[in-house]
């Protein structure tokens, strides 16, 4: 038998798909997370070739012999795509007996897009540790935005936010802040650390890049900008004035690209990451932001935020690795979907189905 491998990297965890070569889903594993730019040297390749050795030891194979039956291991990793040559990666996969020629690297928001329109048209815009977005219109066009990292990139994300406040504690340190400023930084630190200890969050990041690296420092900031959104949905000015910065970055990610398509239909518009998924406030006011300026974007029909999770889309992008400019699934694509959607998951929060979001809050159109 022949196989399809998809590996999915991000800063909260990884996952793996094993797929049978008529398409139909084996198996699914997950572990630490990782990210290309961000983890320690070599941990992206380490965690994949255990990704890889608990996949084959599910299906009794060796860990050599599933990747010599592997037609294409497709990668979807967090600061990792096809705008760049991925070498060094790939050197890294061969040192770790992963064959790099059967290697496909995808971007994280075109795997977030395969899975939420099933390799359809639409909007996928990501908002998290990071922050990117995917186009594809109806004749199978795509253009890939965003997702730079956080030396070149990840405005708007929960990451971008929490630098920003951490910022505005900085100067109140140092004393050259505004009130507004000071006043914002107080409830911050009182929110996170439940002190007034200007030096906390400096120290802690200090312990996190020893102990975690920058990937650890990327978690940590993602949630100090989540603390940030929730003094802004309690009417903090300036903390609101942040989050509307926010917005405009984001929007940014999808106005002009949409315009340059030219697309004259509407495309359904789908939000994911930690930002959207954990709280009304952020996403109801991004979609306000986001129809007051694209008001022909619209919601999927049935109120779902996208059909299936990243994961799912990964493997969906496995089974089409040349990336057709279709715009409907494949007959191996539709036998992985189908067998994905029967399969049961004990977990309290199933991975393979998308996020159920209310997307029909903020009137539009």
């Amino acid at each position: 038998m022949r196989y399809s491998m998809a590996v999915l990297g991000n800063a909260s965890k990884s996952q793996a798909l094993l797929i049978a070569e008529d398409g139909s889903f084996l198996r699914h594993e997950r572990d630490q997370g990782m990210e290309w730019r961000d983890s320690s040297y070599g941990l992206p390749a380490i965690t994949t070739r255990q990704l890889v050795e608990r996949l084959a030891r599910s299906q009794n194979l060796k860990f050599h012999h599933l990747v010599g039956k592997c037609e294409v291991v497709m990668i979807a990793m967090a600061g990792l795509d096809e705008r760049h040559s991925g070498e060094r990666f790939r050197n890294q996969l061969a040192d770790c007996q992963v064959r790099p020629e059967s290697v496909v690297f995808r971007s994280l928001a075109e795997a977030n897009h395969a899975g939420a329109f099933h390799c359809g048209p639409g909007v996928l815009l990501r908002c998290g540790h990071g922050s990117s977005a995917f186009i594809k219109d109806y004749v199978g066009r795509t253009t890939l935005i965003g997702g730079g990292g956080r030396l070149v990139g990840d405005h708007g994300s929960g990451f971008w936010l929490g630098k920003k406040s951490l910022q505005t504690v900085a100067r109140v340190r140092d004393g050259r802040a505004t009130s507004e400023e000071r006043a914002f930084s107080l409830k911050l630190l009182e929110k996170v650390f439940n002190s007034l200890d200007f030096s906390r969050p400096f120290d802690l990041i200090e312990e996190t890049v020893h102990i975690l690296a920058e990937l650890g420092v990327r978690r940590f900031l993602t949630e100090f900008g989540k603390s940030a959104v929730s003094l802004a949905e309690a009417g903090d000015d300036f903390a609101r004035s942040l989050v509307d910065v926010a917005f405009a970055h984001l929007l940014d990610l999808i106005d002009r690209p949409l315009r340059t398509l030219d697309c004259n239909e509407s495309l359904a518009l789908c939000l994911r990451g930690s930002m959207i998924e954990e709280g009304t406030y952020f996403r109801n006011g991004l979609l306000q932001h986001i129809y007051s300026r694209v008001p022909n974007l619209k919601s999927p029909s049935d109120g779902r935020n996208g059909a299936h999770s990243d994961v799912v889309g990964a493997g969906l992008l496995a089974l089409n690795p040349a990336r057709s400019a279709a715009t409907t699934l494949n007959e191996k694509q539709s036998v992985f979907v189908s067998s994905v959607t029967g399969y049961g998951w004990s977990e309290s929060r199933p991975p393979f189905i998308g996020p159920l979001l209310s997307l029909t809050a903020v009137t539009h159109r």
